[in-house]
């Protein structure tokens, strides 16, 4: 939920209520791994993060939904203020995996964020926004905020990063999706010939100034 902070609050799974919708096996009590896991959370130092986060969390899952939030520009992620993501726990191998959810602000961030700085969203720093808590968005979710800065886990979303960054721009896909896309987006009342091109012309250069930006970051 929005108003979450991936935080521990005590064992009493009503006290999550603002916390996380389940969206299946509502009936099932299945809340309790995620409780588990934040009270391990907010009691363990950096050497048990480094050493244990991955008995409890799908690392690889975490490290990739990291990358693609930066790589997409959207700062409307798990540390942003709607705390988009959803938290899959697996029966099967016990573990949490994180998935992307609500990429609306996607290719909107700043286009020359590199890998180790935050995606930029909403107005600039001091600046009030009316409805939120003191006039300022609230950000932060301290699971991305310590495997990032964690010196056992960020070679792994480096790693997955680049990985990524081959896939999405470096062979043109990126491009040639947008042209796909934009083919077959239909012409209506609500939607002119040049305000469909203007919108395919602005994407266009932003994923040029995206490929730019990370190029030289990789050269670097």
């Amino acid at each position: 939920d929005a108003s979450s902070r991936l935080q521990y609050r005590g064992p009493d799974q009503s006290l999550y209520a603002d916390q996380f919708k389940q969206v299946n096996s509502v009936d099932d009590g299945n809340l309790q791994p995620i409780i588990n896991f934040l009270a391990w959370l907010d009691g363990a130092d950096q050497k048990e993060f480094d050493e244990h986060l991955s008995d409890w969390v799908d690392t690889e899952s975490l490290a990739r939904y990291l990358a693609t939030q930066n790589l997409l520009g959207n700062g409307d992620d798990m540390g942003g203020p709607g705390q988009n993501y959803y938290l899959w726990y697996d029966l099967s191998d016990k573990k949490i995996d994180v998935v992307s959810w609500d990429l609306n602000l996607a290719m909107t961030g700043g286009a020359t964020t590199q890998p180790d700085e935050e995606v930029q969203i909403g107005p600039p720093p001091g600046t009030e926004m009316p409805g939120a808590p003191g006039g300022m968005p609230d950000f932060g979710n301290q699971l991305k905020t310590r495997f990032l800065e964690s010196t056992a886990w960020a070679p792994n979303y480096h790693a997955a990063y680049w990985e990524l960054y081959d896939q999405m721009y470096a062979d043109g896909t990126a491009k040639a999706l947008l042209g796909e896309i934009a083919a077959t987006i239909p012409i209506t009342d609500g939607l002119d010939e040049q305000q469909l091109s203007t919108a395919v012309a602005t994407t266009d250069a932003w994923i040029t100034q995206r490929m730019e930006s990370l190029d030289a970051a990789r050269l670097r």
